[in-house]
Formats: C-alpha cells, sequence, structure tokens
C-alpha cells in the first residue's frame, strides 16, 4: 500500500461489440486490461487467479500484454478474462446459462432491485429472474446456527467455499469478500457492504459459486486492515480476522494510504458481523487447518511459488524496462519484497486456521 491510490495511468475495458452486438474476439466481448496501478510487483494478480484455479474455484484467466495505441508504447498491462456468460458457459459445460451476480451479497436488507442491478446475464429487460437470489437471501436471514448446513445445502457448495476462503486468506486479500467498507460515525456503521466478486448459479446443481475479481490489492505483509498473527498490528491492523469471534459491531477507522487523510479514513465492519460468513465458519471450521497445511505444502509452497514469480518476472522484464510509468529498481525490489513476505504470510495462515479467538 502507501500510495496505491495515485495512479500513473488507468485501467483499460475494450468492449468488442459496442457497436455491432455479434462482434467477438476469438469468442470474447469484453477483455479487461488492467494497469496493476496498486501493485509495485504486477504479480499480484497473476498469481492470486492462478492459485484460486489451484483449488478448483473458477477465475479469470491472465496474459501480459504490451499496449500500443496508435503506434505509442502505453506499457505493460495485464489483460484479464471478463466474467460474463462466456466465462460461465466455459467453465460449466451444459449449465452455463444460469445467473451471474456482481458484487451483491445475500444478507438482510438486499432487495430485488439490488439484485437486478447486479445480474449481470440474462438481463434483458422485461425476463430477468432473481428469484433464485431472493431465495437464497431468504434462507440466509431465516437460518439459524443448529440448521444452517441444511439450510444452506440447496444454495452452496460448503466445501468449495472452505477452499475459498483458504485462497483468499492466503493472499491477504484485503479488498475482497471479508472487507466491509462502510462509513462509521460514532460507534455506528452505516451501509458496510463488500465486493470483487460474482456469484454464479450453476444450472444444474442449483448452487451458488463464488467467483474472485480484482486480486491486485493482495500479498501485503502485514495485511493492511486485518490483524496479522492472531493480534491487531500497528495503527493499521485493527479488525479482527476470519478467527475471531466478535460481539460488537461497531466497526473501526483505519487508515492505510495517503488518500486516506482527505476522507478521515475508511469504516470497516467486523467481518462476524455478517450472518452469512458468521455461520458459515462454524459450519467448516474444522476443516480449516487441514486445508490449509494442504495448501501451503501445495500450491502455496515456498519452491513453486518462487519458481512462478521467477518465470513471470523474466516475461515481463524487457516491458518492465520500456514502461515509463514503472521505476524499474522499485519493481524489483518489490518483487524481491514478495518473495520474501511469503514465508510471512504462510505462518499468519496456519495461526489463523488453527485458532478460534473470542473477544
Amino acid at each position: 500500500y502507501g500510495g496505491m491510490d495515485i495512479c500513473a495511468k488507468f485501467s483499460l475495458k475494450i468492449d468488442f461489440n459496442e457497436y455491432r452486438s455479434s462482434n467477438r474476439l476469438h469468442g470474447l466481448k469484453k477483455l479487461n486490461l488492467h494497469a496493476m496501478a496498486a501493485d509495485p510487483t504486477k504479480l499480484h494478480e497473476v498469481l492470486g487467479y492462478g492459485l484460486f484455479r489451484s483449488q478448483d474455484i473458477p477465475a479469470s484467466r491472465t496474459a501480459y500484454v504490451q499496449l500500443e495505441i496508435n503506434g505509442v508504447n502505453q506499457g505493460l498491462y495485464l489483460a484479464v478474462e471478463q466474467v460474463d456468460g462466456r466465462f460461465t458457459k466455459d467453465r460449466f459445460p451444459g449449465s452455463g446459462d444460469g445467473n451471474l451476480y456482481k458484487q451483491v451479497w445475500p444478507s438482510k436488507g438486499k432487495t430485488k432491485s439490488d439484485f437486478v442491478q447486479a445480474l449481470e446475464t440474462n438481463d434483458d429487460p422485461g425476463l430477468m429472474d432473481v428469484s433464485d437470489m431472493l431465495a437464497f437471501r431468504d434462507a440466509v436471514v431465516k437460518t439459524q446456527a443448529g440448521t444452517f448446513a441444511a439450510d444452506m445445502a440447496p444454495f452452496l457448495d460448503l466445501d468449495a467455499l472452505a477452499r475459498y476462503i483458504v485462497v483468499d486468506r492466503a493472499i491477504a486479500n484485503f479488498d475482497g469478500i471479508f472487507a466491509w467498507y462502510g462509513v462509521k460515525i460514532g460507534n455506528t456503521m452505516l451501509g458496510a457492504y463488500n465486493h470483487n466478486y460474482y456469484w454464479y448459479r450453476d444450472e444444474i446443481s442449483g448452487r451458488f459459486v463464488l467467483i474472485p475479481w480484482d486480486l491486485d490489492k493482495t500479498f501485503i505483509y502485514p495485511e493492511p486492515i486485518f490483524w496479522s498473527k492472531n493480534k491487531p498490528w500497528n495503527k493499521h491492523g485493527i479488525v479482527p480476522n476470519w478467527n475471531v469471534v466478535t460481539g460488537s459491531c461497531a466497526g473501526y477507522t483505519v487508515n492505510f494510504d495517503p488518500g486516506d487523510l482527505a476522507i478521515g479514513g475508511y469504516g470497516v465492519q467486523e467481518m462476524d458481523c455478517d450472518k452469512l460468513l458468521k455461520l458459515l465458519r462454524s459450519a467448516i471450521w474444522s476443516q480449516m487447518a487441514p486445508l490449509a497445511k494442504e495448501f501451503i505444502e501445495g500450491p502455496y509452497a515456498q519452491q513453486g511459488m518462487a519458481t512462478a514469480i521467477a518465470r513471470y518476472r523474466g516475461l515481463i522484464e524487457t516491458t518492465v524496462a520500456k514502461d515509463t510509468t514503472i521505476d524499474v529498481q522499485h519493481w524489483q525490489n518489490a518483487v524481491d519484497g514478495l518473495l520474501d513476505d511469503l514465508p510471512l504470510h504462510r505462518e499468519n495462515l496456519t495461526l489463523m486456521m488453527s485458532e478460534l479467538i473470542e473477544l
């Protein structure tokens, strides 16, 4: 972090069908070109999406590009696959025409209008049907601790969510499903919501699948806003992490970037105040330590990660050197720092998944 909200260049989205609805590029309607402005290593998204895929979580494919516009070099970008109907048909063969929702959580207070606005597929006016998400919301609102697993069985694969959470916490994703940003006024949090994810309803199983998105704000140690090694750190990481049982929902004010000074910091709601996440933790907690151990000894092992980082580093170093928005030495130092921090991330994950803490 530190200046991550200051952009030397902006991300782009290319709509191949903007002027002709039938236009495609190798079957794609859209392609994202991420500037990676918040990522000094230029590796966070490539590594993060790959780790999610290693755990059988549907996640976007990526490729580095050197972008030129009218013959002028624009520097290094990351092409990131759009999560849309083409994505779902590829990841869910035979059941890829279901509803896809962006960044809306099935919690109390969410309305039909919220779900309609979040619908990314099957969104033709007059034909939109969000009854599936309404039923999911209603089930979450009504469920209790003793019946949670049974109540959620028609809607969620709890094993898949456990794997998702292991990866999310391993890569320190402080801008994803666990980061409930809002406005803190005194001891009251207003309008807290999480972001950077999709829900897709698999037409065959009928269950909702969580899909990660926008993973540039990851792999920072200690993790901004959240506890590290099962305790708060300094004045930044003060929000309880996944394994902390909280009784208060007063929220916290965090400051982790120079841009915070202008707005007085960000309000962050305790993740334990969301009913779905709280009951989910109770239902899957016994799985978390074994899953974390398997992940650490497998895809997240130091040697494998070091090999991947070396490969990507070698792939982009020439383009980085030509990119006038990147300080090459700063980039090299950031990549070295990422390698050095990986053992700390693994230790943090092990501790987090091994102990429930009650405040």
